[in-house]
């Protein structure tokens, strides 16, 4: 698979790392720094390649835009299957930052189809299954206090439920009107039918990427 990687992507922006690979937060005044991934051998697109990928497309206004991106893209093989994890680093947990980083990952789903769908000799796009992970510092006892009191009054809106999700160690599935690609009009491979999305500290120091497969 490496050698047939190889032949297609720039070493310089596809690069195989063996048993761990280390995702990296660009915005150097950020809390989160970097986050480890272990227990696989991943293909990593650097962030050069994403922030290439996100200029070709028309900016604007909107608070959803496919100039979007997010912070690490890890490609991998575990028992025959394939899968693609998108990597999202945000400083604190807040429903603000879960609902940006929800949205950064769906959006950056079809720019990297785009890539896959040359690919599909070596992997086939249709049996990929794409996940996604956010990570940020734990949420502090005033979040979770907010949460836990909204949930019992049952007044969460959409984004809290998920947040409450989280805080529950529970995953969410991004499916129906959670999905933001819909309005962009794009081809059928550039769009998902679900997409499970999952939230990890910080604290953890390193993902084992098998816990979420």
């Amino acid at each position: 698979m490496k050698e047939s990687f190889d032949k297609i992507f720039n070493p310089d922006f596809l690069t195989f790392n063996e048993s761990e690979v280390i995702i990296e937060e660009a915005d150097s005044n950020a809390e989160v720094k970097e986050i480890k991934l272990i227990n696989a051998n991943f293909y990593s697109f650097k962030k050069e390649l994403i922030d290439h990928n996100c200029e070709i497309f028309k900016g604007n206004t909107q608070s959803l835009s496919l100039t979007s991106g997010c912070d690490g893209i890890v490609l991998f093989e575990k028992n025959k299957q394939w899968y693609l994890f998108l990597i999202e680093l945000k400083s604190k947990f807040s429903t603000t930052n879960v609902k940006k980083a929800k949205n950064q990952v769906q959006l950056m789903y079809p720019k990297l189809m785009m890539y896959f769908n040359i690919c599909k000799k070596y992997v086939d796009i249709n049996q990929l299954i794409v996940k996604d992970i956010i990570v940020s510092n734990s949420p502090n006892s005033e979040v979770k206090s907010n949460l836990l009191k909204k949930h019992s009054a049952g007044k969460l809106n959409a984004i809290e439920k998920i947040a409450y999700k989280f805080i529950n160690n529970k995953n969410h599935v991004i499916d129906g009107e959670d999905k933001v690609l819909t309005n962009f009009g794009l081809s059928d491979y550039c769009n998902f039918d679900t997409m499970e999305l999952h939230y990890v500290s910080v604290e953890s120091n390193a993902i084992d990427i098998t816990k979420y497969i």
